[in-house]
């Protein structure tokens, strides 16, 4: 018998070994069994306080874009050109510029927009 072989039929005994281990401690409870919960319970409940979403004024023309900032693109009447939107969704998704500086849209490919202005 060859190491490899040796070690092989170990690996599948002890495999085979901790699989039933972990039937050997299951017991089957009557329908309608209770039993008592020691310490804390599980579940809890906390009340929180959120104050109310107010939003800011909107970036001025002159804001300059940069890597992490979202764009929603939109090409008017065109719009397989502009930023992806999910049907299911009600909410304005937008594309996010890359570390480089460049924005990914669909049919257009990759557009470098780093520093521009909101207006350019």
């Amino acid at each position: 018998m060859t190491l490899f072989t040796f070690g092989r039929m170990f690996f599948l005994s002890a495999l085979g070994c901790s699989l039933l281990a972990g039937c050997a401690s299951y017991t089957e409870l009557r329908p309608g069994t209770s039993l008592p919960v020691e310490g804390a319970p599980v579940i809890s409940r906390h009340e929180v306080q959120v104050e109310p979403f107010v939003a800011g004024d909107p970036p001025s023309l002159d804001y300059r874009v940069g890597a992490g900032d979202v764009l929603y693109v939109n090409v008017q009447g065109v719009a397989e050109m502009g930023s992806p939107v999910l049907p299911a969704s009600s909410r304005v998704q937008g594309t996010r510029i890359d570390g480089a500086g460049n924005l990914h849209l669909p049919l257009v490919g990759t557009v470098n927009v780093a520093g521009l202005t909101l207006s350019e």
